[in-house]
C-alpha cells in the first residue's frame, strides 16, 4: 500500500472528526507530532524499515494542508477576507513545492537524505509551537468576548458588523 494512500485515507478520517468535533488545533498538532516522529525514524534509521518512517512521515506531513486550510477560514469573517485568506494559505502551501526541490536537492544527501529530513523535522517542530501559540492567543480571545460587558458588547458590535471582530463570532480553537 503507498504511502499516500495511508495519507489520503487519514485525511477523510482526520477531516471528518475534526469537523464532528469543530476544532481544530488538537488535531493539527496530533499530526504535527506524528510527522515529527515519521521524520525522527528516517533520520535515525538505516534499515529496510524505512519504508514504514516514509509512512508516518506522510501521514504527519501530507494530511496537515486540509486541516489548515479549514481553519484558517474558519476564523476569517466576511466573504472577502476569507477569498484572500484562502489564497494566501494555498499560495504559501505551494512555496513549500518550491522549496522540497532546494532542501531535497542537496547533493552528496542521498540515499537517506539526512538534511532535507532534519530541515523538515526543523520545520514542523517550528509549526507545532506556532500552533500553540495560535490556539492559546484565539483560546484567549474567546473568553475575552465571553466576559464582556453589555456596554462593551454593543460598542463592538457597532464597530465591526459583519466582520470576525464582531463580538458573537468565536474562533475555531
Amino acid at each position: 500500500i503507498p504511502p499516500y494512500v495511508v495519507s489520503c485515507v487519514i485525511t477523510i478520517l482526520v477531516s471528518w472528526n475534526s469537523g464532528r468535533m469543530e476544532e481544530r488545533g488538537y488535531h493539527i498538532s496530533s499530526l504535527l507530532l506524528i510527522g515529527i516522529c515519521g521524520f525522527l525514524y528516517l533520520i535515525l534509521s538505516k534499515n529496510v524499515a524505512l519504508y514504514f518512517g516514509a509512512f508516518i512521515a506522510c501521514i504527519g506531513s501530507l494530511t496537515l494542508s486540509s486541516l489548515i486550510l479549514s481553519w484558517a477560514t474558519n476564523n476569517i469573517g466576511g466573504q472577502t477576507k476569507r477569498t484572500v485568506v484562502t489564497a494566501l494559505v494555498v499560495g504559501f502551501g505551494n512555496i513549500g513545492g518550491i522549496l522540497s526541490g532546494f532542501i531535497y536537492g542537496i547533493e552528496n544527501d542521498s540515499p537517506y537524505y539526512h538534511k532535507g529530513h532534519c530541515i523538515m523535522l526543523g520545520f514542523m517542530c517550528c509549526a507545532f509551537l506556532l500552533l500553540l501559540v495560535f490556539k492559546f492567543l484565539l483560546t484567549c480571545e474567546n473568553s475575552r468576548r465571553e466576559k464582556l460587558t453589555h456596554e462593551q458588547f454593543a460598542l463592538e458590535a457597532v464597530v465591526s458588523r459583519f466582520s470576525d471582530k464582531h463580538p458573537r463570532f468565536r474562533y475555531i480553537t
